[in-house]
């Protein structure tokens, strides 16, 4: 080590060794202290103190670094320190005074450390209170936030923290009450005797649009929506019922002269009297005639209905949203039911030309409710504690990975227990459809029920059967959206809530400003992408504060909320426990996989499209069968599945094949793509040119393999950060503004090249003419398994 790095240092950055340098290297610029000290010492002899610390972070990354430096010259090398993560030792008199550990310390610590050091530590706590916001009131107290920061630098002013606080705090609140406001509402006390008011109106000849805004709960199906749905059978009005997901279609509006869309057979459109329909499906050509002629739509969670269209999976989108449009611009009478209708659904009629609008609106008061919220790892052992306890509980987690990994976890802890779980792979399962039908009577027979965003928001528990119900939330869903979920045991009076903040926060709405940017490049905005932005904006500011915005939309809803401290001990139990989970459900997922056999393309196709009576391995034949037809292989292994990586190899076989195509094919195939939404475009041309930029930067061969040095790796984050609006635009991994100067990239281009490419890497230390590097080398056996099938798909199967 200590040759090597001798023979690379003084071509590199120049400075005087020290001792002899194994383990740890203190670099530092006082010579009295480095002489005095019994330590490796890297001197500093040239005034060259950053590039010093970069030369080691770079190239010996292994060695532990600490800048040696007194009090007040820490402000000086904080930011190469935090940006290499190496320690800071304060000396004083030829000792060592204290060491500031940066690489334990929490993204927030490492901004307020920054204020302890300024000159001007008020301008400066903008970004530690940002991120400070973002935990309250779940993980610290408004007082504690306060006293934080203010800790940092005793110049700061009690009023200038709380005014930065502040600010914060009101833009999450103000996006959360934008996502549940509406212009215009007329207050009323009950939804019980809106259907006559508004079949009275048909009666008179008068047409309208009515928005239904109240809370979950409130009889808004059985009140309203079925009643309208039944006068539209009875008046001949064609009635049609409206949702976003195929779950909730097959689930309400259970009469039999309501036709269910997926058993309209073209050609027998003409014998219907009423349509249940998923907003997807209103495109389809043989059911045209018959919305067109349909006096009577209700649109059921509107909302929910118009946010599917805009951000969902959705195959034609921008044709789905005009019919959508269409369908509130030509019918007589139009009833959109959601408790948290906003503007967003005001500015989708407006566009469809319409201006007959009446809001009614129920202010919500849940203050008999009491939702104990605290961290998503707490409330895991308190599930299992449950479990244990012999007590039923009801489970709702809005991912549906995490629903599955809780569900094994349970199993295999207690062995006798009966655990039911309703995710979009085991829905169409005949106990999962029992439930479904039935929640009150099915709930009996088992322990636990865990169930996913799939299960519909009409199902309605009215039998106590549950002791508790908890939810556990990541910021998936918005928080009305989680609360819908949470809500469907109707006798329950007290949920257990786990929330957890997603790892990635984007404060500065890149998710939103991309797809602008991105839109400007390439054509005008439409009143479909402003609408989508709009959306996608106040979506992504919750998301960034979710834990935050769930609170404080629970406080509008009228909820007893309590904030319930963590437990460091219980916490950390806690996470060892979700480990064990995860690793059990992936060992049963590879297990399953192995032993089942793959369903018939036909049969996949039906489950799809039209549903399927499935028991509890179907969805793991279908998955048996995604998997052979992406590897077109049909031994496979527990290599080849995790290969595949739950999907993720589809991704990577489609940017493979992206790179391997021309520049004028590109255009050709982006001209094709030219009516798709923004968010549906592959965006060729852009994909190419980024593919084929970081390839060649990095030195990289598909075929061959090859390597690149960090040097290399930084050059590639620095031309990203250029673009980054484009960049962002492809939904891959946003750019962080340390991309335009960053010192250690390997670690960030690593994950690039896994995720678009599947490639995977290994670090050597190789000596080129005397100069010690560094070198990353792609790992050649994952290549060229990855080569394997894309030669296998070129072939036949």
């Amino acid at each position: 080590m200590q040759q090597a790095i001798r023979g690379a240092y003084p071509t590199i950055c120049k400075h005087d060794i020290i001792g002899t340098i194994d383990a740890s290297v203190i670099i530092t610029a006082d010579q009295t202290f480095a002489v005095s000290c019994d330590q490796a010492i890297a001197l500093i002899t040239d005034n060259n103190m950053k590039e010093v610390v970069e030369f080691y972070a770079q190239d010996f990354p292994a060695i532990n670094r600490f800048i040696a430096v007194a009090e007040e010259e820490v402000s000086g090398i904080l930011e190469v320190a935090i940006s290499t993560k190496s320690e800071i030792t304060i000396i004083y008199k030829n000792d060592i005074k204290s060491v500031i550990n940066i690489n334990k310390m929490a993204p927030v610590d490492k901004f307020l450390l920054k204020t302890k050091y300024s000159d001007n530590p008020a301008d400066s706590i903008w970004l530690p209170a940002s991120l400070i916001a973002n935990h309250i009131p779940l993980e610290i107290s408004y007082e504690d936030a306060v006293q934080k920061i203010m800790a940092a630098n005793d110049k700061l002013a009690k009023g200038t923290v709380k005014e930065e606080l502040n600010t914060q705090l009101k833009k999450m609140r103000s996006t959360v009450k934008t996502m549940k406001s509406i212009s215009g509402g007329i207050e009323i006390s009950s939804v019980h005797n809106l259907a006559d008011q508004i079949q009275a109106k048909i009666e008179s000849g008068q047409k309208g649009i009515y928005i239904i805004k109240t809370p979950t709960g409130s009889c808004k199906t059985s009140a309203v929506l079925e009643p309208m749905m039944k006068y539209g059978i009875y008046n001949n009005k064609k009635p049609v019922y409206v949702s976003h997901r195929r779950s909730i279609v097959g689930a309400t509006m259970l009469n039999e002269e309501i036709a269910h869309y997926e058993k309209v057979k073209p050609g027998t459109e003409q014998d219907l009297k009423a349509l249940k329909v998923v907003v997807n499906s209103t495109v389809k050509l043989h059911l045209e005639e018959f919305l067109e002629e349909s006096e009577v739509i209700c649109i059921d969670e509107a909302n929910q209905v118009l946010d599917h269209v805009l951000t969902g999976s959705v195959d034609d989108r921008i044709g789905t949203y005009d019919k959508l449009k269409d369908l509130i611009a030509n019918t007589d009478t139009v009833v959109l039911a959601d408790a948290d209708a906003n503007n967003d659904l005001l500015q989708l009629i407006a566009n469809s030309g319409r201006t007959d609008v009446a809001v009614y609106e129920i202010n919500a008061d849940h203050s008999n409710i009491r939702l104990s919220v605290t961290d998503a790892d707490s409330v895991h052992a308190l599930i299992m504690s449950t479990v244990a306890a012999g007590n039923k509980s009801l489970v709702a987690m809005d991912n549906k990975r995490n629903a599955e990994r809780l569900s094994t976890g349970i199993r295999k802890a207690f062995p006798g227990k009966s655990v039911l779980t309703i995710t979009r792979d085991s829905i169409e399962g005949s106990a999962q459809q029992a439930w479904l039908q039935n929640p009150n009577f099915e709930s009996e027979k088992y322990d636990v029920v865990i169930y996913s965003p799939v299960i519909t928001s009409s199902l309605s528990i009215t039998k106590d059967v549950f002791s508790e119900n908890f939810g556990v939330f990541s910021g998936i869903l918005a928080p009305s959206d989680c609360m819908q979920m949470l809500r469907r045991d109707r006798t329950a009076k007290g949920f257990v809530i786990g929330l957890q903040n997603p790892k990635e926060a984007d404060f500065q709405g890149a998710d939103a400003r991309a797809i602008k940017q991105a839109q400007r490049a390439f054509e005008e905005i439409s009143e479909f992408d402003e609408l989508t932005i709009s959306v996608t904006t106040k979506k992504q500011a919750m998301k960034n504060r979710f834990s935050g915005s769930f609170c404080y939309n629970a406080e509008l809803d009228g909820f007893n909320v309590q904030i319930i401290r963590a437990d460091s001990k219980v916490q950390e139990e806690s996470q060892k426990l979700r480990k064990k989970m995860s690793r059990a459900e992936q060992a049963e997922y590879v297990e399953n996989i192995l032993s089942t056999e793959a369903l018939s393309p036909n049969m996949v196709r039906k489950a799809r499209e039209q549903g399927l009576e499935m028991d509890q391995n179907t969805a793991y034949s279908i998955q048996r069968y995604e998997i052979e037809n992406c590897l077109r292989k049909k031994e496979i292994d527990m290599d080849d599945i995790t290969l595949y990586g739950r999907g993720a190899l589809k991704y990577v076989l489609c940017n493979i094949y992206i790179t391997s195509v021309s520049a004028s094919a590109c255009k050709r195939n982006d001209k094709n793509e030219a009516n798709k939404a923004f968010q549906d475009k592959t965006l060729w041309e852009v994909r190419n040119r980024f593919y084929s930029m970081i390839l060649d930067t990095l030195n990289i061969d598909l075929q061959k393999g090859g390597e690149f040095t960090n040097a290399q790796a930084r050059e590639v984050l620095q031309a990203l950060h250029v673009e980054k609006q484009l960049w962002n635009s492809l939904g891959i991994m946003s750019v962080k503004k340390a991309w335009g100067n960053v010192t250690r990239a390997t670690g960030t281009v690593n994950k690039i090249l896994e995720k678009v490419f599947g490639i995977k890497t290994s670090a050597k230390d190789v000596n080129k003419n005397g100069d010690r590097q560094r070198l990353y080398v792609v790992q050649m056996d994952r290549l060229n398994r990855v080569n394997e099938v894309v030669r296998r798909r070129q072939g036949a199967f």
